[in-house]
Parts: structure tokens; C-alpha cells; sequence
């Protein structure tokens, strides 16, 4: 498949297209091949945990092949895209559907799944299509989202092509920052943004865990807004813990590194003695 075209919205149709024969192969027949040729050397991987978030071609390469026995096949659902020119050398395509398990399969899964597929173009890339992935951002909710409920992913791949392709600018992170900032702040109280700069000095946390450092903030709450808005947590299947996107996370422990340190250490000696109690 060849996509080189001067027409700026064939181009887009088409690699929507490839992209759909990616998802389409790695649900519904649990065939890696098309996505590997289609990995840049500097792509990123973002799934559900933080044991999921791998950056590299070498490092995204062994995630997929490694796993690739473990995939269960699904049948895929109302299915919606959505393509965004970002620049004229990147762009990004969405798609989002619900996805089960087949009948004959003993384990019943519904998701409802959001794929953020970043292109950059690159008429030399392996694959022959002039466009190579150089980020993916994976979302799963095991309640549907509305249809207008989307990633901050737009604005944040806008950001990356800085944050990834030349030396980090502090200007260049303090803008996604504020992004970010902006997001947060149009849905989140006061108390909820300061539960979640505490929950940044967790890798990983469970409801308990964040009860345990949170006591005054309503954390199924929380959680069930954030997981609706499906930009921000990530919930593991077989853990029950919720992690937070790398950069969210950096955003969140600047918000932390800004209460006094009285207050931080609080909130540190809490976390510690109930992470020993657990043990």
C-alpha cells in the first residue's frame, strides 16, 4: 500500500484506511505484522499500566511479540474515527469501538476502546507507505464513553513532536503544562487536583491507597470523572490499580513539589507506613 499523494485529504483517507487494517488485525486476528513494519525507531507506546508504556522500536517490538500468545480475539463494534492534520508532517488518527470477546470464548470481555495513532511522514520508513508511527496511546473504559468524550491527545502530540524530536525547552513543557493545567482546571475542584498531585508520588495506586493519603476527598467520585473523560487514568485489569500518564504524572508531582514541605512530608510518611502495612 502506497500513500503519496499532493491531494492533503486523499493522503489522510488513506493512511485512516492503513490504520484501520492495524486495528482491525491486532483485535480481530492478533496479527502484529502490519503494526511492527510501521514502528519508527523513536516510537512511544502507551496501554493500560504503566508495564505497558514502552519507548523505542527495539522495546515496543518485544512488548508486542511477547504478548502476542496472551491476546484473546474480539469482535469489533460501532467503530468511530476521526483524523486531525496537526502539521503537514504529522498526523493523528483516532479510533475508537467496542470490542467482546467471541462467543466461543469462555471469558467474557467488553471494552470500549480509544486508539490515538500519531503518524509522522517519512517518505525512506520500512514500510513503504512514506508515514511511520511514532507514538500510540491506547485508552480502555468498561463503560462506554459518550461520543464526544475524547483523549487530550490533539494537543498533546502538538507538544510532542517538540518534546520528542529536539532537545527538551523548558518553554516547550511549561506550554503543555498549561494545557494540561487547562483541562484539570475546567473539570476538577480545588481538593480533587490536590488529591491527585498527592496520588503523583505513586507508581501505581488502588482505591485504598488513595483513600489512605486523600481521607477528606470522595475517590470513587474522582475516579469515575476521570475515567468518563478517559484522558487521564488508566485502569490494569488484573490489579485493580490505577496509574497516570508519564507527563500527566510530571505535571501532577510539580503541583505536589509546590506545598510546603511539611505538608509533603505528611503526605510521604502516610503513603510509606501504609505501603510497609501492606506488606
Amino acid at each position: 500500500m502506497h500513500i503519496y499523494t499532493v491531494d492533503p485529504s486523499q493522503e489522510e483517507s488513506a493512511l485512516l484506511s492503513y490504520t484501520r487494517r492495524i486495528y482491525h488485525d491486532f483485535y480481530a486476528q492478533n496479527d502484529i505484522s502490519l503494526l511492527l513494519a510501521s514502528l519508527a525507531p523513536d516510537v512511544s507506546w502507551c496501554g493500560g499500566g504503566a508495564q505497558m508504556m514502552k519507548s523505542g522500536r527495539t522495546e515496543v517490538m518485544r512488548f508486542f511479540v511477547s504478548t502476542k500468545d496472551e491476546m484473546i480475539p474480539f469482535t469489533i463494534h460501532d467503530e468511530t474515527t476521526s483524523v486531525n492534520r496537526l502539521s503537514p508532517d504529522f498526523i493523528n488518527i483516532t479510533i475508537a469501538s467496542d470490542i467482546q470477546t467471541l462467543p466461543s470464548t469462555s471469558l467474557l470481555i467488553k471494552e470500549h476502546l480509544k486508539c490515538d495513532t500519531l503518524y509522522r511522514k517519512n517518505p525512506d520508513c520500512a514500510n513503504g507507505i512514506g508515514w511511520e508511527i511514532v507514538h500510540i496511546n491506547n485508552s480502555v473504559s468498561y463503560d462506554k464513553l459518550k461520543p464526544d468524550e475524547t483523549f487530550a491527545i490533539a494537543e498533546g502530540t502538538r507538544a510532542y513532536q517538540q518534546l520528542t524530536g529536539m532537545p527538551v525547552l523548558p518553554e516547550d513543557k511549561i506550554s503543555f503544562f498549561r494545557m494540561i493545567g487547562r483541562k484539570f482546571m475546567s473539570s476538577l475542584s480545588t481538593e480533587e487536583l490536590h488529591c491527585l498531585s498527592i496520588l503523583s508520588i505513586f507508581d501505581n495506586f488502588s482505591v485504598e491507597d488513595a483513600t489512605t493519603v486523600c481521607g477528606n476527598t470522595d475517590i470513587y467520585a474522582l475516579l469515575n470523572k476521570l475515567l468518563a473523560q478517559g484522558f487521564v487514568l488508566h485502569q490494569t485489569k488484573t490489579t485493580g490499580t490505577y496509574t497516570l500518564y508519564p507527563l500527566i504524572r510530571e505535571f501532577l508531582q510539580q503541583k505536589f513539589s509546590l506545598l510546603p514541605k511539611e505538608e509533603q512530608n505528611q503526605h510521604l510518611t502516610c503513603a510509606a507506613q501504609h505501603f510497609l502495612s501492606q506488606q
